[in-house]
């Protein structure tokens, strides 16, 4: 996993990138999807699931294997 990134601002581009993902369209046409919360993100890591980019404010939620995949 890349070094994590301090993000403060929504008007950072790879905030605004992944506001995209809400809009249909966009999801079809990257072949990307967004997984909120913390509860789905460690179903979708279980399932096999390899994200690109995570957002969070918090890892604490996850649970100990969640974090471990996204190592």
């Amino acid at each position: 996993m890349a070094t994590p990134m301090r993000i403060t601002s929504t008007k950072n581009d790879r905030v605004k990138d992944a506001i995209l993902l809400e809009k249909p369209r966009e999801r079809a046409a990257r072949g990307e999807c967004l997984v909120e919360g913390a509860r789905e993100i460690d179903r979708a890591l279980r399932s096999g699931f390899r994200p690109t980019a995570v957002f969070s404010r918090e890892m604490a939620q996850l649970s100990a294997g969640g974090v471990a995949q996204l190592a």
